[in-house]
């Protein structure tokens, strides 16, 4: 019994190092040079900050980075918030205020957040109401959530001589089903004196892309 184990492991390791030696070589990027480690384990959105100059990149579990454009992480932060379930993925700024807003994926949420302010404040927090959806409001969908954001350019609106900002995004739905879906926030309004108020949002129009897994947007 003895002989047949060593026989039967020594076939073993004479197995290996003919694997080892015949194997093709393996394919790995180079180390870029310069790169810092940034404790943010699942980046999930970025977007370029016109009035700071820089990248502002979001994780999942509710991290925000802003790194210069050399790649050096200036700051990394989380906004205050009272969920700890985030599920953070799109991220996109308003030119005219700074603000960030980000989607929470699973929630069908999009906060405001001002990182002017130490630590980065949450302004106010806006609802995708799925009966407001045309292909979601009969239940049947569910999918991932909203993948990805992005804000439009705005537009001057004449009303009775009167002039405002119709301020507009789009919003990435994953999957089941997969599209878009244009939205309109009231920018300029203040912010709510009771913080988890959700402010609905107006859903102008939704494209079906019919292809799955949809994940960003620019």
């Amino acid at each position: 019994d003895s002989l047949v184990y060593l026989i039967a492991v020594a076939a073993l390791l004479l197995a290996v190092s003919i694997g080892v030696l015949t194997a093709p070589p393996s394919h790995r990027a180079p180390k870029l040079p310069g790169v810092q480690i940034v404790p943010m384990k699942r980046p999930s959105g970025a977007a370029y900050h016109p009035g700071r100059g820089t990248v502002i990149v979001v994780g999942q579990q509710g991290e925000i980075g802003e790194f210069e454009l050399s790649g050096h992480c200036r700051e990394l932060a989380a906004p205050a918030h009272e969920r700890r379930d985030l599920d953070l993925q799109g991220v996109t700024v308003d030119p005219l205020t700074g603000w960030l807003y980000v989607v929470d994926r699973s929630a069908y949420l999009i906060y405001e957040i001002d990182i002017d302010q130490t630590p980065a404040r949450v302004r106010r927090t806006f609802e995708v109401r799925k009966e407001e959806v045309p292909l979601l409001k009969d239940g049947r969908h569910q999918g991932k959530g909203l993948s990805g954001i992005c804000a439009l350019p705005s537009e001057a609106l004449e009303t009775e001589g009167r002039f405002t900002l119709r301020h507009r995004f789009i919003l990435v739905h994953q999957d089941d089903p997969p599209g878009l879906i244009e939205v309109e926030l009231p920018l300029r309004e203040p912010a709510p004196a009771e913080r988890d108020e959700r402010i609905p949002v107006q859903v102008v129009a939704w494209y079906d892309f019919g292809t799955p897994d949809l994940s960003g947007v620019a």
